[in-house]
């Protein structure tokens, strides 16, 4: 079928499936490396916690060792692991101090 075909390849639309609770998201998108997202979803646990190292506390890294404990027992594999590398990364950029927050 021409309309299946054509439709290989392309990443599916993932928001149907996304959890409506902010700690599942981000665990969702590190778990499946899908960082459409983690931008806002980093910025609300921002908000939530009030520190950035609170959100990386509860929420990136129980994400992370969810990831390492998957790609220890063989059922993640290294191009998974990139991937929730980079949405991590993403995430953390985005609690990266700026000239444009406003401190108070």
């Amino acid at each position: 079928d021409a309309a299946k075909e054509e439709g290989k390849g392309k990443t599916p639309d993932k928001k149907s499936e996304l959890p409506a609770n902010l700690k599942e998201r981000i665990a969702f998108a590190m778990l499946k490396g899908i960082d459409n997202n983690i931008d806002a979803d980093t910025l609300e646990a921002y908000h939530e916690t009030g520190t950035p190292l609170a959100v990386i506390d509860n929420y990136l890294m129980p994400a992370m060792e969810q990831v390492g404990r998957l790609f220890g027992e063989g059922k993640m594999f290294l191009p998974q692991v990139v991937k929730s590398a980079r949405v991590m990364k993403k995430a953390v950029a985005v609690l990266e101090p700026s000239p444009y927050w406003n401190h108070t």
